[in-house]
Protein backbone atom coordinates (compact mmCIF):
# COMPACT_ATOMS: atom_id res chain seq x y z
CA UNK A 1 0.00 0.00 0.00
CA UNK A 2 2.89 2.47 0.79
CA UNK A 3 3.94 1.39 -2.65
CA UNK A 4 1.16 2.40 -4.57
CA UNK A 5 -0.02 5.40 -2.48
CA UNK A 6 4.08 6.68 -2.66
CA UNK A 7 5.11 5.20 -5.86
CA UNK A 8 8.41 7.01 -6.40
CA UNK A 9 9.29 6.16 -2.94
CA UNK A 10 10.41 10.01 -1.39
CA UNK A 11 8.53 9.36 1.53
CA UNK A 12 5.87 11.81 0.64
CA UNK A 13 2.54 10.66 -0.48
CA UNK A 14 2.01 11.06 -4.65
CA UNK A 15 -1.79 12.21 -4.37
CA UNK A 16 -2.33 13.94 -1.22
CA UNK A 17 -6.60 13.97 -2.33
CA UNK A 18 -6.51 10.50 -2.34
CA UNK A 19 -5.24 9.54 0.96
CA UNK A 20 -7.16 12.07 2.43
CA UNK A 21 -10.87 10.98 1.01
CA UNK A 22 -9.62 7.27 2.47
CA UNK A 23 -8.49 8.65 5.62
CA UNK A 24 -12.03 10.48 5.67
CA UNK A 25 -14.26 7.15 4.76
CA UNK A 26 -11.85 5.06 7.12
CA UNK A 27 -10.65 3.29 4.87
CA UNK A 28 -8.88 0.44 6.25
CA UNK A 29 -7.59 -3.77 4.57
CA UNK A 30 -8.59 -6.71 7.04
CA UNK A 31 -6.01 -9.63 6.48
CA UNK A 32 -6.72 -13.28 7.87
CA UNK A 33 -5.56 -16.28 7.58
CA UNK A 34 -8.73 -17.96 6.52
CA UNK A 35 -12.08 -16.88 5.75
CA UNK A 36 -13.21 -18.86 8.98
CA UNK A 37 -10.84 -16.45 10.52
CA UNK A 38 -12.15 -13.74 9.18
CA UNK A 39 -15.62 -14.21 10.21
CA UNK A 40 -14.44 -14.81 13.88
CA UNK A 41 -13.16 -11.24 13.63
CA UNK A 42 -15.88 -9.49 11.80
CA UNK A 43 -18.32 -8.39 15.19
CA UNK A 44 -14.93 -6.90 16.22
CA UNK A 45 -13.88 -4.62 13.24
CA UNK A 46 -13.84 -0.79 13.01
CA UNK A 47 -16.16 1.09 11.73
CA UNK A 48 -15.36 2.41 8.60
CA UNK A 49 -14.93 1.07 4.52
CA UNK A 50 -12.93 -2.03 4.12
CA UNK A 51 -11.43 -4.28 1.93
CA UNK A 52 -10.30 -7.97 2.62
CA UNK A 53 -7.54 -9.77 1.80
CA UNK A 54 -6.35 -13.61 3.02
CA UNK A 55 -2.88 -14.93 3.46
CA UNK A 56 -3.30 -17.78 1.77
CA UNK A 57 -3.74 -15.21 -1.36
CA UNK A 58 -0.35 -13.42 -0.82
CA UNK A 59 2.99 -14.30 -2.33
CA UNK A 60 5.51 -12.09 -0.92
CA UNK A 61 8.09 -13.52 -3.09
CA UNK A 62 5.70 -12.58 -6.30
CA UNK A 63 3.34 -14.02 -8.93
CA UNK A 64 4.52 -17.68 -9.89
CA UNK A 65 3.54 -20.85 -10.28
CA UNK A 66 2.03 -20.97 -6.60
CA UNK A 67 -0.38 -18.54 -7.77
CA UNK A 68 -1.46 -14.52 -8.40
CA UNK A 69 0.01 -12.33 -5.87
CA UNK A 70 -3.46 -11.06 -5.11
CA UNK A 71 -1.90 -8.38 -2.85
CA UNK A 72 -1.76 -6.49 -6.25
CA UNK A 73 -5.40 -6.36 -6.32
CA UNK A 74 -6.81 -5.83 -3.27
CA UNK A 75 -4.97 -3.50 -1.79
CA UNK A 76 -5.33 -1.14 -5.03
CA UNK A 77 -9.36 -1.80 -4.99
CA UNK A 78 -9.22 -0.29 -1.70
CA UNK A 79 -6.75 2.68 -3.06
CA UNK A 80 -9.04 2.84 -6.07
CA UNK A 81 -12.59 2.70 -4.33
CA UNK A 82 -12.17 5.19 -1.27
CA UNK A 83 -9.47 7.13 -2.63
CA UNK A 84 -9.43 7.55 -6.28
CA UNK A 85 -13.32 7.60 -6.76
CA UNK A 86 -14.06 9.78 -3.94
CA UNK A 87 -11.22 12.31 -4.57
CA UNK A 88 -11.91 12.35 -8.47
CA UNK A 89 -15.20 11.43 -9.44
CA UNK A 90 -15.78 13.29 -12.89
CA UNK A 91 -12.67 10.59 -13.58
CA UNK A 92 -13.01 7.85 -11.50
CA UNK A 93 -16.63 7.69 -9.80
CA UNK A 94 -18.08 3.84 -10.11
CA UNK A 95 -21.91 3.98 -9.95
CA UNK A 96 -23.83 3.07 -12.70
CA UNK A 97 -24.96 6.66 -13.08
CA UNK A 98 -21.95 8.43 -12.63
CA UNK A 99 -20.52 8.67 -15.96
CA UNK A 100 -17.43 8.84 -15.33
CA UNK A 101 -14.12 8.60 -17.47
CA UNK A 102 -13.63 5.39 -15.71
CA UNK A 103 -17.15 3.89 -16.30
CA UNK A 104 -17.21 5.40 -19.83
CA UNK A 105 -14.52 3.76 -21.00
CA UNK A 106 -15.43 0.81 -19.25
CA UNK A 107 -18.85 0.19 -21.22
CA UNK A 108 -16.73 0.38 -24.74
CA UNK A 109 -14.55 -2.59 -23.18
CA UNK A 110 -17.62 -4.92 -22.07
CA UNK A 111 -19.80 -3.59 -25.47
CA UNK A 112 -21.92 -1.49 -23.54
CA UNK A 113 -23.57 -0.32 -20.80
CA UNK A 114 -24.75 -3.53 -18.63
CA UNK A 115 -26.07 -3.53 -15.29
CA UNK A 116 -26.37 -7.17 -15.07
CA UNK A 117 -24.39 -9.95 -17.09
CA UNK A 118 -24.73 -9.67 -20.71
CA UNK A 119 -25.02 -13.73 -21.98
CA UNK A 120 -23.16 -13.89 -24.16
CA UNK A 121 -20.90 -10.45 -23.98
CA UNK A 122 -20.63 -8.87 -27.53
CA UNK A 123 -18.51 -10.36 -29.87
CA UNK A 124 -15.29 -7.89 -29.90
CA UNK A 125 -15.50 -7.60 -25.97
CA UNK A 126 -12.18 -7.38 -24.52
CA UNK A 127 -13.72 -7.24 -20.21
CA UNK A 128 -16.34 -9.78 -19.91
CA UNK A 129 -16.67 -10.85 -16.10
CA UNK A 130 -18.95 -13.36 -15.43
CA UNK A 131 -19.97 -13.33 -11.81
CA UNK A 132 -23.81 -12.77 -11.33
CA UNK A 133 -22.79 -11.34 -7.85
CA UNK A 134 -20.39 -8.46 -8.73
CA UNK A 135 -22.18 -5.38 -9.66
CA UNK A 136 -22.04 -2.53 -12.24
CA UNK A 137 -20.13 -0.61 -9.40
CA UNK A 138 -17.90 -3.90 -8.81
CA UNK A 139 -17.55 -4.50 -12.31
CA UNK A 140 -15.68 -1.05 -12.36
CA UNK A 141 -13.63 -1.28 -9.28
CA UNK A 142 -12.16 -4.83 -11.18
CA UNK A 143 -12.28 -2.88 -14.62
CA UNK A 144 -9.94 -0.10 -12.49
CA UNK A 145 -7.36 -3.08 -11.42
CA UNK A 146 -7.43 -4.95 -14.73
CA UNK A 147 -6.26 -1.80 -16.28
CA UNK A 148 -3.35 -0.47 -14.27
CA UNK A 149 -1.60 -3.68 -13.79
CA UNK A 150 -1.79 -4.80 -17.07
CA UNK A 151 -0.30 -1.52 -18.21
CA UNK A 152 2.26 -1.97 -15.17
CA UNK A 153 3.11 -5.31 -16.55
CA UNK A 154 2.04 -7.51 -13.50
CA UNK A 155 -0.15 -9.68 -15.81
CA UNK A 156 2.22 -10.33 -18.33
CA UNK A 157 4.12 -13.55 -17.53
CA UNK A 158 4.98 -17.17 -17.49
CA UNK A 159 5.05 -19.30 -14.37
CA UNK A 160 7.48 -21.60 -14.10
CA UNK A 161 5.37 -24.60 -15.41
CA UNK A 162 5.22 -23.20 -18.10
CA UNK A 163 1.57 -21.77 -17.65
CA UNK A 164 0.51 -18.57 -19.04
CA UNK A 165 -1.07 -15.85 -17.09
CA UNK A 166 -3.42 -14.64 -20.24
CA UNK A 167 -4.52 -18.08 -21.02
CA UNK A 168 -5.27 -18.40 -16.80
CA UNK A 169 -7.38 -15.10 -16.91
CA UNK A 170 -8.97 -14.82 -20.67
CA UNK A 171 -12.40 -15.47 -19.56
CA UNK A 172 -12.41 -11.95 -17.60
CA UNK A 173 -9.45 -10.22 -19.37
CA UNK A 174 -8.10 -10.23 -22.74
CA UNK A 175 -5.11 -7.47 -22.87
CA UNK A 176 -2.48 -8.67 -20.47
CA UNK A 177 0.28 -5.81 -21.92
CA UNK A 178 1.39 -2.23 -21.87
CA UNK A 179 0.77 -2.72 -25.64
CA UNK A 180 -2.34 -4.05 -25.73
CA UNK A 181 -4.10 -2.26 -23.55
CA UNK A 182 -3.06 1.49 -25.56
CA UNK A 183 -3.74 -0.82 -28.72
CA UNK A 184 -6.96 -1.90 -28.02
CA UNK A 185 -8.55 0.67 -25.11
CA UNK A 186 -7.77 3.79 -25.75
CA UNK A 187 -9.69 5.53 -23.10
CA UNK A 188 -8.79 3.08 -20.49
CA UNK A 189 -4.93 3.64 -21.50
CA UNK A 190 -5.36 7.27 -21.37
CA UNK A 191 -7.27 7.75 -18.21
CA UNK A 192 -4.74 5.28 -16.53
CA UNK A 193 -1.61 7.66 -18.03
CA UNK A 194 -2.83 10.88 -17.28
CA UNK A 195 -0.22 12.25 -15.41
CA UNK A 196 -2.89 14.46 -13.96
CA UNK A 197 -3.94 11.96 -11.33
CA UNK A 198 -0.70 10.84 -10.11
CA UNK A 199 -1.74 6.92 -10.39
CA UNK A 200 0.98 4.53 -9.60
CA UNK A 201 3.75 4.25 -12.54
CA UNK A 202 5.74 1.18 -11.26
CA UNK A 203 4.17 -2.01 -9.58
CA UNK A 204 4.67 -2.84 -6.18
CA UNK A 205 7.67 -5.64 -4.71
CA UNK A 206 6.98 -5.28 -1.46
CA UNK A 207 10.07 -3.48 -0.96
CA UNK A 208 8.79 0.14 0.34
CA UNK A 209 12.34 2.36 0.41
CA UNK A 210 10.74 5.53 1.36
CA UNK A 211 11.20 5.57 5.15
CA UNK A 212 9.28 4.20 8.36
CA UNK A 213 5.62 3.53 7.88
CA UNK A 214 3.40 4.38 10.68
CA UNK A 215 0.31 2.05 10.69
CA UNK A 216 -1.87 4.50 13.17
CA UNK A 217 -2.19 6.89 15.78
CA UNK A 218 -0.40 6.95 19.35
CA UNK A 219 0.14 3.64 21.35
CA UNK A 220 -2.23 3.60 23.67
CA UNK A 221 -0.84 0.51 25.65
CA UNK A 222 1.55 -2.65 25.15
CA UNK A 223 0.80 -6.42 26.03
CA UNK A 224 4.37 -6.79 27.53
CA UNK A 225 6.47 -3.83 28.88
CA UNK A 226 10.47 -4.34 28.39
CA UNK A 227 12.67 -1.58 29.35
CA UNK A 228 14.98 -1.44 26.27
CA UNK A 229 14.98 -3.56 22.82
CA UNK A 230 14.14 -6.63 22.83
CA UNK A 231 14.55 -7.27 26.94
CA UNK A 232 12.54 -9.55 27.75
CA UNK A 233 11.06 -10.62 24.88
CA UNK A 234 10.62 -14.11 23.81
CA UNK A 235 12.07 -14.39 20.14
CA UNK A 236 9.15 -15.42 18.34
CA UNK A 237 6.29 -14.66 20.01
CA UNK A 238 3.89 -12.69 20.07
CA UNK A 239 2.61 -9.48 21.35
CA UNK A 240 -0.57 -7.27 20.88
CA UNK A 241 0.45 -3.31 20.33
CA UNK A 242 -3.28 -1.39 21.03
CA UNK A 243 -3.09 2.07 19.04
CA UNK A 244 -5.36 4.48 19.21
CA UNK A 245 -7.19 5.94 15.69
CA UNK A 246 -5.96 9.47 16.24
CA UNK A 247 -2.53 11.46 16.28
CA UNK A 248 0.50 10.56 15.25
CA UNK A 249 3.22 8.27 17.16
CA UNK A 250 6.08 10.69 17.78
CA UNK A 251 9.15 9.26 17.61
CA UNK A 252 10.26 10.71 20.00
CA UNK A 253 8.36 9.24 22.90
CA UNK A 254 8.48 5.18 21.81
CA UNK A 255 10.42 2.99 20.01
CA UNK A 256 8.65 0.11 19.17
CA UNK A 257 10.60 -3.25 17.71
CA UNK A 258 8.99 -6.38 16.25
Amino acid sequence: MAEDLDNDENGSVDNTAVVNAMVAANAFLVMASSESEEERLFDSLPFGESQNLFGFETRPEGSSSEGFDATLEEVLHLISVHGYARAHPAAFAESVSANSSLTRAMDTARGGKFTSIPNPYPAGAWYTYGDETCTYRCMATEYFYWLLTSILGAQNYTDEDGGDRASDIEGEWRLTTRAQVEGTDSAGYALMTDAQYLLPTKIPNGEYLGGTVVLGGSLISAAVEWPSPYNGVTPNSSYELEFNNVGVLNSADATIYV
